[in-house]
């Protein structure tokens, strides 16, 4: 996929409008709020991609999440909005130290490991995938040593079931952004409804059959 023409659709540009209009009156933290399969990534590369315009300079960007998987995704959505070339690019994964390129994608857990080691403006920019871990004590204490320009937390899903206020954490509820959650998107066509199938075939015919239903196995699934 990577180096093709990747254009923002609308609900992703109205975010991008009103981050950067935010990061413009001086708000340093967003969180922005879109529901799996909306394209968070995807939308966050372009707003980077706008901030990267705007300096004079090349900034340093760091990508941070919990799983490698999200990470090596992650990179795949920068390099298409960003182009081929462009920036230079490092993973700082299994305890690897982050090099000195234009983005670093870094997993939470090697980067709480150096985090004494680095400067607090190591970072002109810095996202969080998966947001909502952030107020957990070791995530909590990764991003809050550093002082970047703008932080930006990424999430589907804002609140969390022990209280602990996602919200705050990325600069209140004037930079919560976007808000397009699952039933928004559902509603207006922007997701495919969920169709679930249910699998019982480790149940015992011969059991099925004392309760003399007249049921099959397949009947039940």
């Amino acid at each position: 996929e990577i180096g093709r023409d990747i254009k923002p659709r609308k609900y992703q540009q109205n975010v991008i409008d009103e981050a950067l209009m935010q990061y413009g009156n001086g708000k340093s933290k967003l969180l922005i709020e879109m529901a799996t399969g909306l394209g968070k990534t995807y939308t966050v590369a372009h707003i980077i991609k706008r901030l990267i315009q705007q300096e004079n300079r090349t900034p340093r960007i760091l990508f941070l999440a919990h799983q490698v998987e999200i990470l090596l995704q992650s990179v795949t959505a920068f390099k298409n909005v960003l182009g081929i070339g462009n920036y230079s690019f490092s993973a700082c994964i299994s305890g690897s130290k982050p090099e000195n390129t234009d983005f670093v994608f870094a997993s939470f857990d090697t980067f709480y490991l150096q985090i004494s080691q680095q400067s607090r403006n190591s970072y002109d920019f810095i996202v969080v995938d998966e947001a909502h871990h952030t107020p957990a004590r070791t995530y909590s204490e990764v991003v809050s040593w550093f002082e970047p320009k703008l932080l930006i937390g990424l999430t589907a899903t804002p609140y969390r079931a022990d209280n602990k206020d996602v919200i705050k954490f990325f600069g209140g509820a004037d930079g919560h952004i976007g808000k397009f959650d699952l039933v928004w998107a559902l509603k207006h066509r922007k997701l495919a409804f969920p169709k679930y199938l249910v699998l019982l075939d480790d149940l015992d015919q011969d059991r099925i059959d004392q309760l003399d239903s007249g049921l099959s196995v397949s009947d039940i699934d």
